[in-house]
This record gives structure tokens, sequence and C-alpha cells, in this order.
């Protein structure tokens, strides 16, 4: 059975597309603006008073029903959070098909991608309205005109009427060889070819639609389309990265066709190939997400989903631009909600002079016991009685954390020469007490006489928001650079005490910290991974969850230098892990100098199948573009990379893939994942958000769009962390 699908989204980075078996996810993505920056003090050096939150608001139950009127029960939490789940099912409910009662035709409404769409038999259309208008801005049709190979029959079009079986937001029309499915998801429109049987004739096989719209389609890079509207040369809707692969698991050939401005065909070569074969292109409008405009600044430098810092039921993602106004840097946090990232920022935090605030951005969980999110931002640059010593800063989270940030903050200062705070990350409850961890790397720190050994602090959780921490944990020679990289690993080893991770790229390795009951350092136990063949392995380190669901939280090692090019370890995770131990799992390529690996992380489960998925990042393909590729976790480790989807950057230059982030942006319980591309626009930079769905992820960025931004709004990331629920 031959598989097509694709997705339709118009939220902006609202797509990506982790797709099951069978599935092409073609998405439309609208773009977000950001606000100018409110003037606000660099953070204080020293911790301040947390403020009491007030009580969660919540609503009363109705009181005076009228009579003969059908209504639903109160939830028992009627919180903000218990009123979360409630419109979670309002906003599941409007996604559901109806028929027109005059024709019949099957058609749905999509709030969360602003679209609507109508279904057929062979076609499907989907249209966005004009602001404050019922006339559309703009529509495509894309209409099925066969699926075969050249100078042969393709497969039969049903006789007749064909009756759709439907259900909720699904519905599938059945012709003789094949059938065709609709889904209406949260992630967008998505639309599937399920092929019973295989094309006869000989050559690739090409699934042929024709496009009926305003637009204008061209061709925009090898197997990339891009549709502009009028004259403008800004794309609206961008339909690229197809792939497709066999049941083997083998990659096909394939490449997208225009032949003619309504005519697009989605070609794969699959001589040799073990049917079903699954054929994968994405679409996503061209989506501007968050995007810096003085050259030079590195938006999206840092990113990172944080987690609830409000406590409105949904959390907040923070940007960071450390290049921002001559090297001060500053970081931007915008809201979470139940429809996704909010497009302007709703608070700006600056860093002082030479700073590079926002280096580093992380989730650093509940670290004082309050029941909000804290926010980690690193300034590797920051200058206390030395040299680069670098500055780690903890932002409480509370009701007032976008109007005063700095009410609750407290900062470590780095090593001398350390540039500490170039790594940040909430490690859970290392010690067992009850508050969660954090950790910060300073990969220059000179220990012990020696360049670089590198240096990592833990800084345990308490109800004060103090940052007293540890002695630095060394490299023990030199150019270790531990502390490069950082992450959270949960529960390993099943002892009930979350692990962590750090990096030391100088000298292929990374450092496995086993959580204790404890908080000196010294009492923990402590040893280096070192996989085969990995130079540079620890650039990038993640604790993805459970990749393979054996109940124990894996390990990811990035070395973007090894091999051609470059490579993920994974170790799964166990009891017995140990220096001695090795990947089960190398993960590579065969794009030569992409630098896979440069940054990993989880994402989450974007499928809902109960696996952890994670993503990688290869900024360097194809002269600096930058891909990043998504897996799904499945029970077997030994075959996980069969059937990685790709995603691609825009643009030459760009380093797409740069950074990573995953979590649970919008609160649906699907993973998603955020990337980063620092160098997009010479510097500016833009960040891209892809949202899970039961089709795996979707393929259009969200919260995108294309209107200027003012000069002073340069905030923009390079670095990636965890998702918090969104």
């Amino acid at each position: 059975m031959l598989h097509f699908s694709t997705v339709i989204s118009r939220r902006g980075l609202r797509a990506a597309g982790l797709l099951t078996s069978g599935t092409v996810t073609l998405l439309l993505a609208a773009r977000a603006w950001v606000a100018a920056p409110a003037e606000l003090t660099s953070p204080a050096a020293s911790a301040l008073v947390l403020p009491t939150p007030s009580a969660a608001p919540r609503l009363a139950p109705p009181t005076g029903l009228p009579t003969l009127t059908k209504t639903a029960a109160v939830p028992a939490d009627t919180s903000a959070r218990g009123m979360a789940a409630v419109w979670a099912d309002v906003r599941r409910r409007s996604l559901f098909l109806s028929a027109d009662r005059k024709t019949g035709t099957l058609r749905a409404g999509n709030y969360a991608q602003r679209l609507t769409a109508t279904f057929e038999p062979r076609s499907y259309t989907v249209a966005t309205p004009t602001p404050g208008s019922a006339a559309l801005a703009w529509q495509v049709r894309f209409t099925l005109r066969g699926i075969g190979r050249a100078a042969a029959p393709g497969l039969p079009l049903a006789a007749g009427a064909v009756t759709p079986s439907t259900h909720e937001g699904h519905t599938s029309y059945s012709h003789p060889a094949f059938a065709i499915d609709y889904d209406n998801t949260p992630a967008g429109v998505r639309q599937t070819f399920r092929l019973a049987e295989r094309p006869t004739g000989a050559g690739p096989v090409a699934v042929r639609l024709h496009l009926a719209t305003d637009l204008h389609a061209r061709p925009a890079g090898p197997g990339a389309l891009v549709f502009t509207a009028g004259s403008s040369p800004a794309p609206v809707l961008r339909y690229d990265s197809l792939k497709a692969w066999d049941a083997t698991g083998r990659v096909l050939p394939a490449h997208l066709r225009l032949d003619g401005p309504t005519a697009l065909a989605l070609v794969v070569d699959d001589a040799d190939a073990t049917y079903p074969v699954t054929i994968d292109p994405l679409a996503s409008t061209a989506g501007a997400t968050f995007n810096g405009q003085n050259p030079g600044d590195l938006f999206a430098t840092s990113v990172a989903l944080v987690g609830d810092l409000n406590g409105d039921g949904y959390g907040e993602l923070a940007i960071g631009a450390p290049s921002f106004g001559a090297g001060a840097g500053m970081v931007a946090l915008y809201r979470g909600s139940s429809t996704g990232l909010e497009p302007t920022a709703a608070t700006i935090i600056n860093g002082g002079p030479g700073f590079n605030f926002g280096s580093s951005v992380a989730g650093a969980g509940d670290f004082n016991g309050d029941g909000y999110g804290d926010l980690l931002i690193g300034g590797a640059g920051y200058t206390f009685n030395s040299n680069n010593a670098g500055v780690t800063y903890i932002y409480g989270g509370g009701v007032n954390i976008f109007t005063n940030p700095n009410a609750s903050a407290a900062a470590i200062a780095g090593f001398t020469n350390s540039r500490g705070g170039t790594a940040v990350a909430g490690v859970g409850d290392v010690n067992g007490d009850g508050y969660d961890d954090f950790a910060t790397g300073g990969p220059e720190f000179d220990g012990g006489g020696q360049n670089n050994t590198g240096s990592l602090n833990i800084v345990f959780g308490n109800a004060s928001l103090s940052v007293t921490t540890s002695a630095p944990t060394l490299g023990g020679a030199a150019n270790y650079r531990l502390g490069a990289s950082l992450s959270g690993l949960g529960d390993t080893n099943g002892d009930g005490y979350a692990d962590l991770i750090v990096g030391a790229p100088g000298v292929n390795s990374a450092l496995i910290v086993r959580g204790a009951n404890t908080t000196s350092f010294g009492s923990f136990s402590a040893f280096y991974l070192t996989p085969p063949n990995g130079p540079s392995a620890g650039t990038s380190v993640a604790g993805p969850g459970d990749v393979d669901g054996d109940g124990l939280n894996d390990i990811l090692l990035g070395a973007p230098l090894a091999g051609t090019s470059g490579s993920v370890f994974i170790y799964p995770g166990s009891t017995t892990l140990s220096a001695n131990s090795q990947p089960v799992v190398v993960f590579s390529t065969a794009e030569s100098g992409e630098k896979f690996g440069t940054a990993v992380s989880g994402a989450g489960d974007v499928n809902g199948d109960g696996y952890a998925d994670f993503v990688v990042g290869a900024p360097s393909f194809s002269n600096t573009k930058g891909r990043m590729y998504i897996t799904l976790g499945q029970a077997s480790l030994t075959t996980i990379t069969n059937r990685p989807q790709i995603i691609e950057g825009e643009n030459a230059g760009d380093q797409f893939g740069n950074s990573l982030s995953g979590g649970d942006a919008n609160g649906d319980g699907y993973g998603d994942v955020v990337v980063g591309a620092p160098n997009y626009n010479v510097g500016r930079g833009r960040a891209y958000a892809y949202y899970g769905s039961p089709a795996d992820l979707a393929a259009a960025p969200t919260a995108t769009r294309t209107e200027p931004v003012p000069a002073d709004n340069d905030f923009f990331a390079t670095s990636l962390a965890s998702a918090g629920d969104v």
C-alpha cells in the first residue's frame, strides 16, 4: 500500500512532519509579529523577595438555568487549569466536519490555523479569510489528476458517486485501487493517499495534482515550491521537504516538479522498493517567525519553551539575542495559550553592557517550590572582578513575571574567564529534597593551572531562591571544555533521582552525574561516556526521555565533526550504564559536511504513541541552509533511525537547526518542536515552531508574520531548550 499525505496549516510555525507510516504533510503557516521592547532595567545581581502569588481564579457554577435547555455538567475543577481542559474539548469539537445542507459537500473550519476547507472525492480546497471581512484573502484547490507512471494507465478512479466515511474531524473517500483521507487537526488539514496496489508500467511513480488558485507558484531550489500573492515576492505558502521511503525503511529518491503554472507532480523512484511506500512532501507558509531587524543580533541564539511561569496552565517561550545592543543582549518572553504561542512579546529583559545576555535560556522547573515555573538566562560575556566570568540569572515565576520580571531574581557569577552561563539547564530534583535544581557550565575555565578544563555548577533548589552552589567540578585535564552543553536526563537508572549530562567536547565525551541524596558534589557518582570514533562528541547533549519504552530514560550525544556528516550517539538508560558502555546506535546521514548533531533535543511524544521522540540539527546542510531531523521513538532502538522526518531551512546561510527545543507548546498533549536559524537574514535571526498531532509533527511553522518589526526590537534565537506546556 502506497501512502501520500498533505497537511495544510495556516497558523505559522504550526507544522513539521513526523508523519505516521504513509503520510505526507503539507502546511501553510501565517506570520507573527513582535512588539517593540519595553525598556527594562538590567537583571539584579542578588536575590529579591518573591511576591506571594494570588489564588488561581475560579469560576462559579451557573445558577438559574433555563428550563428545557440541555446543559453540560460544570467540571469539578473550575480553576484556570481545570477550565483549560474544558476549552481543549471545545477546540477539539470545533474541528469536526459537517455537510452543507444544500449540496452535501463536507466542510470544516480550523480556527487554530485560520483556515476553512471543503472536501470532495478527488479534491479539496483551503482558504483563508480577509481579516474583518467575509471575503477570502486567497484560496487553493488541489485536484487529483492521476497516480501512475508515464505512458502507462494510472490507478482507476471511482466511476460513480463516492460516499465518504466520516467521523468527527476525519473523512475518507474510497476508490477502486486507493483511498483519499482527510483529517482536520489543530496542526492543519491533512490529505493522505493510500494506494492499495503498485501502478503498472516503468519509470518513477507520480501523483499529479492540478492547482487552481490566484497565487503564483514557482520553484525555490531543489524539491521546493513557494506561492506568492500579486506582485509581492514574499511567499504566502511554501511546499517542500519531500521524502519517500519503502516498507523496509529505505529512503527513496523523490522530488517535486512543477509542470507549468497549475500542474504539480510528486515524483518518486520506487525501483526495487518494497511496498507499501510512503511519499511525504511538506508544505508550509514561508513564516517570518519573530524576526530580528539588525544584522548580527543573532536572534534565536537561545530559545526555550520554559514551562508555566505565570500559573495560567500554559508554558512560555524565551528567545535570546546575545549580540543585541553591541553585545548587551536581551531575552524576549512570549505567553503560551490554548492556540499556541502568542505572536507579541509579553516582556523584554535587557542585559548590561557586554553581558551577551541570552547566550543561553532554559526552564528551571519549580526551583523554589511555589508552584510556578522559573526561568534561567545565561550571560556568558559578563565581567565580575575578572574577565569573562559569565553569569547565570534565575527569575522566579509568578503572576507578575511579565510586568516586573526582576521582582524576584538572583544571579550566580561564573569563575574567572570561564564564560559561565554558556550553557544552562533545569535538571530536575537531583538530590531528592522536593525542589528542582539547575546547572550552569563554564567551558573556558582554567582549573589546576591547565587551560580550558571547564567548570560545572549544580545549584540546589530552595524556598528562598538562594543560589548558593557547590564548588566547581572540573574536567580534570586541559581542554576538556566541560560545561559546553548541559541537559537534565530524568531518571536513567531507576533509582528515583534525576540525573544530568554535561558535554566535554574537547575530549569527545560527556560527563554523566547520577543524582543522590546529598548536597555535596563529591558524594555524587559521575563518569564519562566516550563513544568510539566520535570527534567533537559532547558538543550537544540531551535527555530525550524514554525513547524505547523500557521505563528508563535514554541519552543522546551529538558529534557534528564525526565522519563526513556528523553523528549522534544513542545510549539506552540502564542500571549498569558506566564509562565502559557503548552506544547502541550511531546515527549519521549521507550529507557530507552538514554537521549533523550540532544540536540535539528531546521532542516529547509528537504523535501520542507513548514513545518519546527526538530531533537533531544539521545547520551546515546545503551551504548552511540547514536541516532538522525528527525521529519517532519505538521499541527497538537499533532500527529507530530508518525513517527520520526531514525539514529544511529557507535560505542558504540561515543555519536552520543550529538550535532545537522540544516539548508540548500548546497544551494538547502532543510534543512540539522549536528550531532556531540565528543567521537568517544576515544574522537577524528567526525561530520556527512545529506542532505535534496524531499525524506526527505538522510541517508548517506557526506564529509567523511578514510585517516589519521596529528596528530596536532585535531579539531572535540560537540555542533552544526543553519545552514546557504552552
